[in-house]
């Protein structure tokens, strides 16, 4: 074999690897494109994106019950979405914020900064700071989820289809580049293919590194055209979708007011004292 055949042959094998990467690199983008279009028909079905900053702020109340500990939580929650600022009064409190004592806890964060009090005293231990920050960022997040999807640093990955109650529905990875809030969690949406709602879905919590996910089902409340999740019900479970113990911690949102006039000064206990 002569040295220019030799090189003939070498230009084929590079030309036949390009032309396979090309064609993975397309097969890829409209993967990414599908699956892109997915996620805006479910903002969409939730009332879209450009409606929901239409609201301004919301007040609501709000209900947790662990059935399994029977360990209640009721607050007041009160956002500021534009600022991104989390306010609740909490008149009971037997499961995450200062679950020992008992007493009015008025939680609260903006800028970076979180205040907590119990009975009108200010909490200043890190562990209580951790926790009420976590819980300000977490409520506001749920309430607002299903609008917050196509956020930056938001990354997606088409899976294979699972049934369940005989509905075949999409089922969409999603995770977030490091840099993108605060802890990169791992959600599966179930997308119903026919009213594009997301029915339940699992996530793990990295703040408390709890690796393996929740369950968590969702049903909506329509408020002039914008669903809302308004009750929730989670439980462990793997990746799979198997519930691993059958124990439901119920969330319930009622009373939801949007366009209070509230204000960060208006909120901010600090302020007010």
């Amino acid at each position: 074999m002569n040295i220019k055949n030799k090189k003939t042959i070498n230009f084929k094998k590079h030309a036949t690897v390009i032309f396979i990467t090309l064609i993975s690199i397309s097969a890829y983008s409209q993967q990414k494109n599908k699956v892109k279009q997915l996620i805006k028909q479910v903002v969409e079905a939730n009332g879209g994106i450009d409606n929901f900053k239409k609201i301004k702020d919301v007040s609501y109340d709000y209900y947790v019950h662990n059935e399994g500990k029977n360990q209640r939580e009721n607050s007041t929650e009160r956002y500021i979405f534009k600022s991104e600022t989390s306010w609740a009064k909490y008149s009971k409190h037997e499961s995450f914020i200062i679950p020992n004592k008992t007493g009015e806890i008025i939680s609260y964060d903006s800028d970076g900064k979180t205040y907590v009090s119990l009975n009108g005293l200010k909490q200043t231990d890190k562990k209580t700071k951790f926790i009420a920050h976590f819980f300000r960022r977490a409520n506001m997040y749920w309430f607002s989820m299903m609008f917050k999807l196509l956020d930056d640093g938001a990354n997606y990955k088409l899976l294979e289809d699972r049934v369940l109650s005989n509905i075949n529905y999409k089922i969409v990875e999603m995770t977030f580049s490091k840099g993108s809030g605060e802890f990169q969690d791992k959600f599966l949406l179930y997308i119903n293919p026919k009213t594009k709602l997301i029915d339940q879905f699992l996530f793990n919590v990295q703040a408390f590194d709890i690796q393996e996910p929740l369950l968590m089902r969702v049903k909506y409340q329509d408020i002039n055209g914008i669903k809302i999740m308004n009750y929730r019900e989670l439980t462990e479970s793997n990746w799979d979708g198997d519930i691993i113990k059958d124990e439901w911690t119920k969330e319930i949102s009622t009373n939801i007011k949007f366009n209070n006039g509230f204000t960060k000064e208006q909120l901010n206990p600090e302020k007010n004292l």
